[in-house]
Formats: structure tokens, C-alpha cells, sequence
């Protein structure tokens, strides 16, 4: 069986058979040979020469032969342009490893944590909050310290969880979500929750009533009701959980006593009377999740003046508000 030596140049002009050289029309052909192929030496990483496969060698006509092919130069050895024929011949350039930008796959991330939060249920979340932890490793480590690209990327992040759990009634799961993701990002996880207990308190000015003959408005204005009993819920959990700094316990503490002094202050206008009943709901909503956790003696007395009220007392309260009130004085 054939076995195949790689050898240099200088291995090769010599057989080792006692200082014999090879003759030089051998010679030329092994130094044609190199020239246009390259060869190996002890460097790691030896590539094939491809700079010199696009040489072209220029011939001419050999007259003693009638006509073959003769190589141009007076000593009958090709040459490359700019390259020397001496003891230093060798033509093989320095390879030179291309490299490939680091791929960004960040949006992937989001859009898997995407599809898991609308997937998330009791029975796997540990394993959708161990692979939700793997992938914000993987975004944060895509922004290379630019804090901007950062906020971008975590934003992005946090609007696939917000969203998720406004959507879906699973308020206690989702505060797990957002306490996984500011144990990596704590500065950034209570900013994006200021704004949303910011953007919250506004929902609640200048609600009005939509004639169920607009469907479309309607649809808008129930879902929008419903998104706000589920943020109501949200913020609850994240607040028993203590994760948050942006969201302490006394944090929805002052939230209930703001809320409910809205309600009274809004049932003194007819036309407020839709608002005053969708901040009941939600006041409902506060006092049922947080249950002894609040502390209900100090609103005790306004809530059952509210649920008290003779019918038409107050203009902008209404007998489904009352009942509501009525529910919270009998907990």
C-alpha cells in the first residue's frame, strides 16, 4: 500500500541516499509543482495556495522542438510575479481565517419566551421559568454591555410577559415571570413597572360608557376593562411576592386608598357614573387578592357609607357599584 509523505522543499531535493541530488529537470518540475499548488510545512493550518492556482505562466515557442511549448524564462523555471526563484522560492501567502460576525439571535429568544408564556401553566412552570432564565443570559450577553441595546432588548422582554398575563387570568404565575427576569435586570424590571403602574392610574381617568349598538367600541372598551381587572391582579402578586422595589406592599396599599377616593369623588357626576363603576371592579379585584394582607379597618367606614346609599342619593352611583361595596363590608 502506497503511503503518502508530505516533505518540504529542501526534503525533497535530495533522496537521502548518500547526498544524491535530484537531476534539474526533476527540480524544476517539483518547484513548478509547488508554486502552483503550494505545500506543506510544520505550520499548523496549511491550506491548499489558492492565489497561486490563478497564476498564469507565460510561454513561448521553442524553435529547436518545432514548435512546442517552452517556458519564457532564460533558466527554464516559471516564475511568479514579485515572488523570488533563490533559496526562498516559496510562494504559498499567509492564510488569513475569515471571520463571521456573532449572529444576534435575540428576537428568537423573545419570540420562544413569547410562545412559552402563552403556554405556561402550573404544572411546568419551573421548566418554562429554567428555559426563560437560559434565554435572558443569551440576550444580555448579544448586547455586548450596550446599555442601550440592553433597555431595547429587555423592553421588548417585557412587553411579551406584560401583555401575556394581561391577557391570560394567571396573575400569580406571571409575577414569578417578572421576579425571574428582575433577578437579572432589578434597575430595568422596576423602571418598566413604574410605567405600567403609571400608564394604569391614567386608564382610569375618563372612562366612559360605549352603546353596545358600536360593536366594535364595545368589544374595545370590555376588553379594555378586562385588561385592567387583570393588571389589578398582576400588580397584587408582584407585590405579595416583595420581588420588585417599584411595586413594594404599601405601594398597592396607597393604590386601593387612591382608587377608592376616585370612586368618591366621581359618584358625585352622572357622567361619571361608568368610570366610578369599572374603579369599583378593580377595587374589588385589590381587596380579594390581597384579602388580610390589607388592612381593611382604615377603609371600612367609606365602604360601608357607599354600599349604603339610598338609590339616586348619588348620581354617579350606580346599584351594581352598591352591591359591590356591600360585598366588601360583609368579608
Amino acid at each position: 500500500m502506497a503511503t503518502l509523505v508530505n516533505r518540504k522543499f529542501d526534503e525533497l531535493s535530495k533522496t537521502g541516499n548518500n547526498g544524491y541530488s535530484l537531476p534539474d529537470p526533476i527540480l524544476t518540475k517539483i518547484k513548478m509543482l509547488c508554486s502552483e499548488i503550494g505545500y506543506v510545512d510544520d505550520r499548523q493550518n496549511t491550506y491548499v495556495n489558492q492565489y497561486n492556482a490563478n497564476v498564469v505562466t507565460h510561454v513561448k515557442k521553442d524553435a529547436a522542438s518545432g514548435g512546442g511549448v517552452g517556458v519564457a524564462n532564460a533558466d527554464s523555471t516559471p516564475r511568479l510575479p514579485g515572488k523570488k526563484m533563490g533559496g526562498d522560492w516559496k510562494a504559498k501567502p499567509t492564510f488569513n481565517v475569515t471571520k463571521f460576525a456573532a449572529l444576534d439571535n435575540s428576537q428568537i429568544l423573545i419570540n420562544e419566551i413569547r410562545s412559552d408564556m402563552n403556554k405556561i401553566t402550573e404544572k411546568n412552570v419551573d421548566s418554562k421559568l429554567e428555559t426563560m432564565h437560559t434565554n435572558i443570559d443569551e440576550i444580555i450577553d448579544s448586547t455586548d454591555g450596550d446599555q442601550d441595546d440592553l433597555k431595547e432588548k429587555m423592553d421588548k422582554l417585557f412587553d411579551v410577559v406584560f401583555n401575556a398575563s394581561v391577557t391570560n387570568k394567571l396573575p400569580a404565575i406571571y409575577a414569578r415571570v417578572f421576579e425571574t427576569i428582575a433577578a437579572k435586570q432589578s434597575n430595568l424590571a422596576e423602571e418598566f413597572i413604574q410605567v405600567k403602574l403609571d400608564n394604569y392610574l391614567k386608564s382610569m381617568d375618563g372612562i366612559v360608557d360605549v352603546s353596545e349598538r358600536n360593536y366594535d367600541e364595545f368589544c374595545e372598551f370590555t376588553a379594555k376593562n378586562a385588561a385592567r381587572k387583570n393588571i389589578s391582579a398582576l400588580f397584587c402578586e408582584i407585590a405579595k411576592r416583595g420581588s420588585i422595589a417599584a411595586l413594594p406592599f404599601e405601594r398597592i396599599d396607597i393604590l386601593f386608598e387612591s382608587l377608592l377616593s376616585k370612586v368618591i369623588e366621581d359618584i358625585e357626576h352622572k357622567p361619571r357614573q361608568k368610570g366610578a363603576d369599572e374603579i369599583t371592579e378593580n377595587i374589588v379585584v385589590i381587596f380579594v387578592n390581597l384579602g388580610k394582607l390589607l388592612n381593611a379597618s382604615k377603609y371600612m367606614d367609606r365602604l360601608r357609607t357607599l354600599a349604603t346609599y339610598k338609590n339616586g342619593e348619588k348620581p354617579g352611583l350606580s346599584s351594581r357599584a352598591k352591591f359591590k361595596f356591600a360585598d366588601l363590608v360583609g368579608m
